[in-house]
């Protein structure tokens, strides 16, 4: 949902990250929404990212981009498959995605 709080970033180095906006996340894999300038990413590259979505606990996990959407008048996305995540972090991914069918499946009044 628009208005729950989110952080998220790919990490380039331990000091440098391109910041991102999560356009939607599974328990399987998330796209991001590459926010400012970045690198050429290609089908098959493997990054680390962090993100935290509302009022769960931040998710550290290594990806493999699967999908690519260059934008010309809009921010590129990236389709990723979370690869090496630990147990603890799965169960954080699978905490929010529940999280947000409940929110979605609620009556709103």
């Amino acid at each position: 949902p628009k208005n729950w709080t989110q952080s998220a970033a790919i990490l380039v180095t331990p000091t440098e990250h391109i910041k991102c906006n999560v356009a939607d996340i599974s328990n399987s894999g998330i796209r991001l929404e590459i926010l400012g300038s970045h690198p050429d990413y290609n089908r098959d590259d493997f990054v680390k990212i962090k993100f935290q979505i509302h009022k769960r606990g931040e998710v550290t996990t290594t990806a493999v981009v699967r999908f690519i959407l260059r934008r010309p008048n809009a921010n590129t996305l990236l389709g990723l498959e979370y690869i090496e995540i630990s147990n603890t972090n799965q169960a954080r991914v699978t905490g929010v995605v529940n999280d947000i069918q409940m929110y979605n499946t609620t009556p709103k009044t």
